[in-house]
């Protein structure tokens, strides 16, 4: 008898989805990467204990949307992590308010999409799902707590892991006068996040539009540190996640790219306009053709500043070392794990198991 309950217990050990490693770096792979970054994925897929291709969106009738799945190299990857048994939890990005604001409002939809999402998760007999549902209407917070709750039961009931991805915030709520575009960080209830959902992805990075909701501001300070995903900003977003998540549900998600911005001195301050986006490798390329040298601010996050058409421009960069000592704190807090947004072969080569495992 004590042998049956001992094999029972094991089993069901074996299969709760928040029993993974103690703490796990994992990985997203965007549809929008080139066959050859998936192909980068796919070699390197051994260094990430999950994986979390992003190949699905959402229609206008709530359907799932296929991105990639179907293509030669996105094949392989499914194929190859299943071989290797790695996890994969594939997210579902959508970023239209209106659209979700829909769905959340009318039961019908909610049980038509959530169906939708089963459907998948089940055709494509994987791990779970990753709902990664953006600039929501602050006001539809219940309502999207009810979608998770209602989700959560069914993904559950099929002993299918429900992670969610939101963005960060530091504060219970927002500013006064707050613009309207940073209050999506508001519209996520972390405390019932943490009880539906297996584990919470908070995105610990474009920290510009996170408190400003525009990509062209004035600010006070001339401080070009505090852009993107500082050390700094990154506890700080780890340590009030942690008042509402349990620590074994707590993934942090860390980028591997970074952003080039131009600014003005102002007599108040500085100005600022988000030019781009740079992956780490056309980062470099850009160092070495303007012939300027990559320095670190105190934080340990990467830059360089160089003048095009006589206005000055900043680079922010994230490479290894900063992606380390990140992990080193987010270990000494006793989370669950990073996630990397994203891999395709543009980011810092030098990333390996070494910066995981300090």
């Amino acid at each position: 008898m004590k042998n049956i309950f001992l094999k029972i217990t094991l089993l069901i050990v074996l299969v709760t989805p928040t029993t993974l490693s103690a703490f796990s770096v994992g990985a997203w792979v965007a549809y929008w990467s080139s066959s050859e970054g998936v192909s980068f994925a796919t070699e390197k897929m051994e260094l990430y204990s999950e994986l979390s291709p992003l190949v699905f969106e959402v229609g206008s009738d709530f359907s799932i949307v296929d991105e990639g799945v179907t293509k030669p190299e996105w094949q392989d990857f499914f194929a190859k992590a299943k071989e290797k048994n790695i996890p994969l939890i594939p997210t579902i990005l959508w970023g239209n308010k209106d659209q979700i604001h829909t769905m959340l409002s009318s039961e019908t939809a909610r049980a038509m999409h959530i169906n939708a999402i089963l459907e998948e998760v089940k055709k494509l007999n994987v791990q779970g799902i990753d709902i990664d549902y953006e600039a929501k209407y602050k006001t539809d917070k219940a309502l999207f707590s009810q979608f998770i709750t209602e989700l959560a039961t069914r993904m559950h009931a099929e002993n299918k892991i429900l992670t969610c991805t939101i963005e960060a915030r530091i504060e219970d709520s927002p500013r006064a006068n707050a613009p309207e575009k940073t209050l999506m960080a508001w519209a996520n209830n972390y405390r019932i996040l943490g009880t539906q959902c297996d584990f919470v992805r908070v995105m610990a990075y474009d920290h510009y539009y996170l408190t400003r909701g525009e990509n062209t501001w004035k600010q006070t300070t001339k401080n070009l540190a505090g852009l993107h995903a500082d050390y700094e900003w990154t506890k700080a977003v780890t340590d009030y996640a942690l008042k509402y998540i349990p620590k074994n549900k707590l993934q942090i998600a860390l980028p591997t790219y970074g952003y080039e911005f131009e600014y003005k001195d102002t007599k108040s301050g500085r100005s600022f306009t988000r030019i781009r986006t740079l992956s780490y490798e056309r980062a470099l390329a850009l160092a070495q053709e303007q012939n300027k040298k990559v320095l670190r601010f105190v934080g340990g996050e990467q830059y360089f500043t160089y003048r095009k058409n006589g206005v000055r421009r900043v680079v922010l960069l994230e490479d290894k070392e900063i992606l380390a000592k990140k992990i080193v704190y987010l270990k000494k807090r006793g989370i669950a794990g990073v996630y990397l947004f994203k891999i395709e072969g543009t980011e810092d080569p030098a990333i390996s198991s070494t910066t995981f495992n300090r």
